[in-house]
């Protein structure tokens, strides 16, 4: 991984500065006879020997967890199977979304088409299909929570391009060395915590989203097959609506064929697709985040606190 030749030679420097600065407090303390000095010196010098240790185990650890992830993603790096993952979402957001807009247009379209009827002096227009506007609040209300879903969705995805950025070649870095000096040794162990849950544990979790939903995602053209059907089929572009005869004709048509319960039916399927989307979309982030809060607040925990072996 390219990031460790990044932040390791800082790391053994802030170490190294940490030791040497408690050798000379120590030897200060010893020349004028300070015990408090001598023993904090003592306790300072040891910490930044455990603080290099933690760093390196908490490394390796990090990197384990990365090749696990890895090798559950068929060999691909962790944060770029997540973006690849979310992207994979979008497309399937786009997708329904591009149905679901034909077939509000297809319905609306239906549902203002006038047949006229004309009786000596007087004509009377009506919308025969009028009643087809129950369908476009269910097509409405399905966009607006694809919308939604596909807000959620591009927030991830930045999400995932600021930790990629940053937490491997700023945060974890700054961590360490601000974890080696007593004063900034909480700000520092956050740091690094936050850096190691966001970077390594928050990827797998996808890893673990994406074999759930894998057989969900597989029927997603499947259930759309009776949207598109109905699109295709009561299209208005092959209609002559020029023609009174032709368009009296298509919309008896229509009616015979009950096209209320035909627009419901192929609209139906998008209940579920919808909800599973939402469920990939808000559901599992949120879960997601909050299995990487636990572990950020545990191993903040373990680093902040004074590795004591004596008292």
């Amino acid at each position: 991984m390219d990031f460790v030749d990044g932040w390791q030679p800082i790391a053994v420097a802030a170490a190294t500065f940490s030791m040497l600065l408690a050798a000379m407090v120590f030897a200060l303390g010893a020349i004028f006879d300070l015990r408090g000095l001598r023993v904090w010196a003592k306790a300072e010098f040891f910490q930044a020997v455990v603080s290099a240790l933690l760093v390196g185990v908490l490394l390796v650890s990090a990197v384990g967890i990365s090749a696990f992830a890895s090798e559950l993603s068929g060999g691909e790096e962790p944060i770029a199977f997540a973006d690849r993952y979310l992207e994979e979402v979008n497309s399937r957001i786009e997708t329904i979304s591009s149905a679901t807009t034909l077939f509000g247009l297809v319905v609306a379209a239906l549902s203002e088409i006038e047949v006229g009827v004309n009786a000596e002096v007087v004509e009377v227009r009506d919308k025969p299909l009028a009643g087809l506007n129950e369908a476009l609040h269910e097509v409405h209300f399905i966009l607006s929570i694809l919308e939604w879903t596909k807000l959620f969705n591009e927030v991830q995805r930045v999400l995932f391009t600021f930790i990629s950025a940053t937490m491997m070649y700023y945060f974890l870095p700054v961590g360490v060395v601000l974890r080696t000096f007593v004063l900034t040794r909480p700000v520092g162990a956050f740091m690094i915590a936050l850096a190691v849950g966001l970077y390594f544990v928050l990827p797998l979790t996808y890893v673990f989203n994406a074999a759930a939903v894998e057989k969900t995602n597989e029927s997603i053209d499947a259930r759309l097959d009776s949207l598109k059907d109905f699109n295709s089929k009561y299209s208005l572009s092959s209609l002559d609506l020029l023609n009174p005869a032709a368009v009296a004709s298509f919309v008896a048509s229509l009616i015979t064929q009950r096209v209320w319960n035909l627009a419901l039916s192929a609209i139906a399927p998008l209940a579920k697709l919808v909800a599973d989307l939402t469920v990939q979309t808000t559901f599992f982030p949120l879960f997601n985040l909050a299995v990487v809060f636990l572990f950020t607040r545990s191993l903040y925990r373990v680093l902040a606190s004074d590795v004591v072996l004596w008292s």
